[in-house]
């Protein structure tokens, strides 16, 4: 029994000595252009902000090394294998990673942003799609010779995005060579990214109950955005933002001051123009940092201020044009309804006001 567990233990050992091994083999690996070969070097950011151009790592004497792409032959880092390519017409190197092989491969690049940029290789010619990004069919028409045959059959829009051209390369190379190759189901590769956002537009807020009126005014917020894209098509939004308003009407005014976080799915057409479009819909949060009632015109009360309640729910709706890679212009109604404090009258009824506020804005996203 005991010779069993030292045996069972020796396995193990041995097992997890050359699992770890392997993984940081596939983690750190730098192959020169001249064929030297550099293991387990620490290669500065993860992949999506390691730049297409080339690589930083630091060595063994613990300085900063840089290296461009031409430079490297290939290298691995977070489990990708990375090969430096010269661009057919470009006359530049990257550094790419195939996510589809075959007749055709398709790979990628990633900018020092985090952006993908794509590839496609064919008899080791490798050549940019970015320069095609809005005219793909016409490049693929003239780049394959039955190209046309092929989409007749496929009928999928095609789109400057990862899981598209992933797809329609992989069931090309099917229907090529059948006897090859078999279709690949690939998983979308976007990434979450942030934007700053900053917008201005009109807020009206309806009084009901004790007191009754209706104000209007301007509004500006500014804040951030965290946009995780899960297809081509379908994201979720989560903004964050600082609010001011003044809303007035010729017997009182309501300021506002609240911090939103107004979440979102959004939907959006394929990619394939300039300029393509989403629509968005969510509930959102408001919370209140100085939100209050100018109570001294109000009839019998004698308060400056009347506050507002803290907290505030609502719908909100997007309409979003998508201007560019990073630039978005959005058409954003929100709606929040709020209770003030009772306002202090020489009266026994409930004083309290309800104030339901609507806020349209024009807000400019920039992403990173």
């Amino acid at each position: 029994m005991k010779k069993s567990l030292l045996i069972i233990s020796i396995i193990l050992a041995l097992t997890v000595k050359y699992a770890d091994a392997q993984k940081n083999l596939s983690r750190n690996v730098i192959i020169f252009a001249n064929g030297d070969t550099l293991s387990s070097p620490k290669i500065i950011g993860s992949k999506a902000l390691t730049n297409q151009d080339g690589i930083v790592y630091i060595d063994k004497q613990n300085s900063m090394q840089k290296l461009t792409a031409c430079q490297v032959r290939e290298y691995y880092l977070d489990n990708e294998y990375f090969h430096s390519e010269t661009i057919k017409n470009d006359n530049i190197c990257r550094l790419v990673t195939y996510e589809v092989g075959g007749y055709v491969s398709f790979g990628l690049s990633y900018t020092s942003n985090g952006d993908m940029n794509f590839y496609v290789k064919k008899n080791d010619d490798v050549t940019s799609l970015e320069k095609y990004r809005f005219d793909l069919k016409s490049f693929f028409s003239t780049y394959l010779v039955d190209f046309d045959q092929f989409y007749a059959t496929y009928k999928v829009r095609l789109s400057y995005d990862f899981k598209t051209l992933a797809q329609m390369i992989s069931a090309y190379n099917a229907y090529k060579y059948p006897e090859k190759y078999v279709f690949e189901h690939v998983k979308n590769k976007e990434k979450g990214r942030i934007g700053i956002i900053a917008s201005a537009g009109m807020t009206t807020t309806n009084l009901k109950g004790f007191y009754e009126d209706d104000l209007k005014g301007g509004s500006f917020s500014i804040g951030l955005d965290r946009e995780s894209r899960y297809s081509r098509c379908f994201a979720i939004h989560m903004p964050l933002t600082y609010n001011v308003s003044t809303v007035k009407s010729s017997n009182t005014s309501i300021h506002w001051s609240t911090v939103n976080f107004e979440p979102y799915i959004s939907l959006r057409t394929i990619p394939k123009k300039k300029i393509n479009f989403e629509i968005g819909a969510g509930i959102g949060i408001l919370y209140s940092l100085n939100s209050y009632l100018d109570g001294s015109s109000i009839p019998g009360s004698d308060q400056d201020k009347v506050t507002l309640t803290k907290a505030g729910f609502g719908p909100n709706f997007s309409f979003i044009a998508n201007l560019d890679r990073k630039l978005k212009a959005q058409l954003m109604f929100a709606q929040y309804q709020a209770k003030s404090a009772s306002i202090k009258v020489g009266s026994p009824e409930d004083t309290k006001v309800k104030a339901l506020t609507n806020n349209f804005r024009l807000l400019i996203s920039y992403y990173f």
